[in-house]
């Protein structure tokens, strides 16, 4: 694993900081469109870290093809069809999803019994927020 693909990376800051506190970590970023369109009060994207768009004319699962070598990474995702998506297509071996296991969709959980993963870790590092590391069996 040489670095990380977020899906839904935001405004990328924490994307920003595990890029530059690691050297020579890969990270990219990825970002639906819609996001910028639907009113969201939000700022996505940043002059922190490149960011890529999936365009919402390519429909709600869409991707941005991912370089085996890297992990593929979702913090607080909150749209349930996007991981998955991403899933159908990745070639590599490491899924990280960060997230509370209630309202965070999909939650870090969600992969817990498929037989193609394995669960390298599951934590529970404070205040609800839960990570997991699934590694392809």
């Amino acid at each position: 694993m040489k670095g990380l693909f977020s899906i839904g990376s935001g405004t990328g800051v924490l994307e920003w900081l595990i890029k530059n506190n690691d050297q020579g970590l890969v990270v990219q970023c990825s970002e639906r469109k819609e996001s910028l369109e639907s009113g969201c009060q939000c700022i996505w994207g940043s002059s922190l870290i490149e960011t890529r768009f999936v365009s919402p004319t390519d429909g709600p699962e869409a991707t941005i093809p991912v370089p085996k070598e890297l992990a593929l990474f979702q913090c607080y995702g909150n749209g349930p069809q996007v991981l998955p998506a991403y899933l159908k297509e990745y070639q590599g071996d490491v899924v990280i999803v960060i997230g509370q296991l209630l309202g965070t969709r999909p939650s870090p959980d969600f992969m817990k019994t498929n037989d193609d993963w394995k669960t390298e870790k599951l934590g529970v590092p404070y205040c609800e927020a839960y990570y997991s590391v699934r590694k392809r069996s």
